[in-house]
Parts: structure tokens; C-alpha cells; sequence
């Protein structure tokens, strides 16, 4: 269960981030559109863990590569923009948000055996 801080601090995360990789990051996201969906961060605050999506899906892999090459830039713009609130800067991990498609295979599965029944 998520305390109060955490939930706090991953919110300003999840802006910072998001803020950041529209303005500042175009350069390597390699033409991709990418969202963040969620950030959640470990009890001791000391790893965000950053879930996004890409519109994209042929280029998924190679931004998501090229997100984590450049972590620590930004790392780096989380630190400057978080610097008051956090003792220390927290890691950032990226990983791909699988949850549309799964949406999407639920979606189709509930289509399927509804036909079967019919």
C-alpha cells in the first residue's frame, strides 16, 4: 500500500517527467509519441518507476531503449525541478505500459465467447 508521500511524490514525478519529455526530450524519442501512464515509487523513495506508452507500436522497443540510455538526463531535470522536496533524487526506471493491450485482448476474448454462445 502506497503512503501519502509516495503517491505525492510520484504525481510530481509523473508532471516533471511528462513536462520534460515533450519539451526537452524530442531528441531521443526518435519521432515517437510517448505518454506517461503511471510512475510508482518504491517505500524507501529511492526508485521511480516510470510506465509509458508509445503510439508508435513498431517503435516501441527503440525508444524505450533510448529512454533508458538517457535516464540520468532525466534524472537530472527531476532533480532540479523536485530539489526542495526530496532529500535525495530518486532513480528512474522506464518500462512499457502493457495495459491497452491487455484491454484490447479481454475485449476481444468477451467477443469471441459471446459469439460462441449465440
Amino acid at each position: 500500500m502506497e503512503t501519502k508521500r509516495q503517491k505525492q511524490l510520484a504525481s510530481d514525478i509523473q508532471r516533471v517527467v511528462s513536462k520534460s519529455l515533450q519539451q526537452e526530450a524530442r531528441e531521443y524519442l526518435l519521432g515517437g509519441f510517448v505518454t506517461v501512464s503511471n510512475v510508482s515509487l518504491t517505500p524507501d523513495l529511492l526508485v521511480a518507476r516510470v510506465n509509458i506508452s508509445v503510439l508508435q507500436k513498431e517503435k516501441e522497443e527503440e525508444v524505450l531503449n533510448s529512454l533508458r540510455e538517457h535516464s540520468n538526463v532525466v534524472r537530472g531535470v527531476v532533480g532540479h525541478q523536485l530539489k526542495n522536496k526530496v532529500r535525495r533524487i530518486p532513480e528512474i526506471e522506464f518500462y512499457l505500459d502493457q495495459s491497452l493491450e491487455k484491454v484490447f485482448e479481454i475485449e476481444r476474448l468477451l467477443r469471441e465467447s459471446k459469439g460462441e454462445e449465440e
